[in-house]
């Protein structure tokens, strides 16, 4: 039952007639919604509080406390959000945390804030608790609070992170048995390059088509192909492609100052004597002759892959080598 409050104003009198009847009903409606409560009173008869000849009764009753709801989410972290997991009930309850700052709230009052039925709240604040984005208090009643952001990103990360190698376990355990009974094979597309520019024009594709990132090994008899690519390598910067260059020490200081305005990192590293480029992790060119900066040699060769497993060994000597080099 709420407080029930008369306004200033008025004079007393009985206990009978309409008004009497008023401040009862003002009396059983009190309970009923927050806010405030009017009681009109009649002409004639009075109540208890008073009356006041055709002027209103008014009966107070204090709203109870409401969790302020933070401004409303972003529509694209919404939809980010509700990509690694979270669900739109899960998003208001977490928008509704913030807005209750570090004095928390319980799970009654962010119910009424998120407009979330009583019903589900505890089960909706149990998944976010699983999943990172609050913490919940030992106190009686419980009081929630929003966790960061970047704490709730990177439980949600390991999770996945956990979940996908679970899940590759799973693939893995159950499904090659099955393929190497039934005899097939990979057929990676693998070419024998010739000729230093049939090698360029190959490299100088990958590099227009890479969007990730690019590894590029240079001993010094390419150094002419580096000039040669510079412009393609400033527009993969542009376009915000993580490129690294890895260069013999006998390239020419001007070379290397040239390569340091247009991709993300140049070093070096004496004794580089081979040279390649991998591109996203797939593509590979591993070159096999010495002569890449005669345009005229024909005994250049390289090989061309399109082979996640030789991209793989190539990456994984790319960073060997890189721990020795130097800033450049």
């Amino acid at each position: 039952m709420g407080r029930l409050i008369r306004r200033p104003g008025g004079r007393g009198a009985g206990a009978g007639g309409e008004g009497g009847r008023a401040w009862c009903r003002a009396r059983q409606g009190a309970g009923r919604g927050p806010g405030r409560k009017v009681v009109w009173g009649g002409e004639g008869g009075s109540s208890p509080l008073g009356r006041e000849k055709g002027r209103p009764r008014r009966f107070l009753r204090a709203a109870p406390p409401q969790v302020a709801m933070a401004g409303a989410i972003p529509e694209r972290a919404r939809k980010a959000l509700e990509r690694m997991g979270l669900t739109g009930h899960e998003t208001r309850a977490y928008a509704a945390l913030l807005g209750a700052g570090t004095a928390g709230t319980t799970a009654s009052d962010l119910s009424g804030a998120a407009g979330i039925p009583h019903s589900k709240i505890y089960d909706v604040l149990g998944s976010l608790e699983e999943k990172g984005w609050l913490n919940a208090g030992g106190s009686r009643p419980t009081r929630y609070h929003a966790k960061s952001p970047a704490t709730g990103l990177e439980t949600a990360r390991r999770r996945a992170d956990a979940e996908f190698a679970e899940l590759g376990r799973i693939v893995s355990s159950d499904l090659l048995p099955m393929y190497e009974r039934s005899g097939a094979s990979e057929r990676p597309e693998i070419w024998f390059l010739s000729g230093a520019a049939s090698i360029a024009a190959k490299i100088l594709e990958m590099v227009d088509t890479c969007s990730s990132d690019v590894r590029i090994a240079v001993p010094k008899a390419g150094e002419a192909l580096v000039r040669q690519a510079l412009p393609k390598l400033r527009l993969l910067r542009e376009r915000g492609v993580d490129v690294t260059v890895l260069a013999s020490g006998g390239i020419s200081a001007g070379s290397l100052k040239a390569l340091s305005r247009v991709v993300s990192s140049v070093r070096t590293r004496d004794g580089l004597f081979a040279g390649g480029i991998i591109a996203d992790g797939r593509y590979v060119v591993i070159l096999l002759g010495h002569e890449m900066g005669e345009s005229t040699s024909a005994g250049t060769v390289a090989i061309w892959a399109d082979h996640a497993g030789l991209a793989g060994f190539a990456l994984e000597y790319f960073e060997y080598l890189l721990k020795d080099s130097e800033v450049a």
